[in-house]
């Protein structure tokens, strides 16, 4: 757990460092000398202030994803504990670590992220964008595990912060292995992130 409060406090200090007008996010993971991975990011979103605060959410909980228009998504109960930062008081992690060192994040990708465009009877296994972090934070142990079950849900893009939120996210677990999860075209894409020395995870 001391890992993980470190990685988180390390995220939810950048959290707050704002870079002017620019509309763009970095993600980093440092490697300790004793092979620790610390996830960090910047939420370099103008000047507005995201009143981000930390969640800790236990084991079993439930979940339903909103779709908006008054749809449910997908719902589940979380096998994986896991803490992680919100924006604007919502129950929506921006990024996050669960107890199996699973990391995540989400990155704004404006002008690329086209999502998919879901059927009625595509509900159940379909989760908004920005519950995205959520929904594998509280699945999935590892980066195999995510890759695998990517292709079997639908991702739709909502209003939940009163404006479509365009993004990507970065997944890396505890070995170092690190995707990227795209959505462009309404396709699909997860790709192995291996850039930096030691092929550390940057997005």
């Amino acid at each position: 757990m001391n890992r993980t409060l470190i990685a988180l406090a390390l995220a939810g200090a950048l959290a707050g460092l704002g870079a002017g007008s620019a509309d763009a996010c970095t993600s980093m993971i440092f490697k300790a000398e004793d092979g620790t991975r610390i996830y960090a990011r910047t939420m370099e979103w103008g000047a507005s202030d995201l009143k981000s605060e930390m969640m800790l959410v236990p084991r079993a909980m439930a979940f339903s994803s909103s779709l908006g228009d008054g749809k449910t998504g997908a719902t589940w109960k979380n096998p994986y504990g896991f803490v992680g930062v919100n924006a604007a008081g919502l129950a929506y992690a921006t990024d996050g670590m669960n107890e199996a060192g699973l990391t995540v994040g989400a990155l704004f990708f404006p002008g690329f992220a086209k999502y998919q465009e879901v059927k009625a009877d595509e509900l159940a296994t379909t989760v908004s964008n920005v519950d995205l972090v959520n929904y594998i934070l509280s699945n999935f142990k590892t980066v195999d595990e995510v890759r695998q079950a990517m292709p079997k849900i639908n991702v739709e893009i909502e209003k939940e912060f009163g404006t479509p939120l365009p993004l990507h996210h970065i997944v890396s677990d505890a070995t170092g292995a690190s995707i990227v999860i795209e959505y462009m075209d309404g396709q699909l894409s997860v790709t192995d992130n291996k850039v930096g020395d030691d092929q550390l995870p940057r997005l």
